[in-house]
């Protein structure tokens, strides 16, 4: 799974992966985890945002699904959550980036390389700040 952790002022959290992940070293990323067995998508999203931000009550939004392919086998299922107001996530300060829509499609574009193919894909679709609109459900 992955969410996209908005602020009330519509701002996105970023995150970089740790370099010690076996994929995606040291990349920009949404937070992003394993689903376990027997899980709902929606149970391993909330766990995820949990153990990855320190904070709670969270309500999430569905947005989308990819399939794996050979070039991403990784199948996403896509999430938002609003960050409650005044809450940060954890984190060191250098590995987490507050970004805007503008902000993030410039990077994006000029600097590929520096994000996971997840967030690429999430960006490319128009998922992240709700420029694709009808696709998204309240859970």
């Amino acid at each position: 799974v992955c969410i996209a952790l908005h602020t009330k002022k519509n701002t996105l959290f970023l995150h970089k992966r740790a370099e010690a992940m076996l994929e995606h070293q040291g990349l920009w990323d949404l937070y992003t985890g394993s689903v376990l067995m027997g899980e709902a998508r929606e149970d391993a999203a909330l766990r995820l945002l949990q153990d990855k931000t320190g904070l709670e009550d969270f309500s999430l939004t569905f947005v989308a699904t990819r399939k794996g392919n050979k070039e991403q086998p990784a199948h996403i299922a896509l999430f938002t959550a609003r960050l409650p107001p005044g809450m940060l996530p954890q984190g060191e300060e250098h590995n987490i980036l507050e970004v805007d829509a503008d902000e993030l499609a410039g990077l994006t574009a000029h600097t590929p390389e520096l994000f996971t193919p997840a967030l690429l894909w999430a960006v490319e679709s128009g998922y992240l700040f709700g420029t694709r609109t009808g696709r998204y459900k309240q859970l």
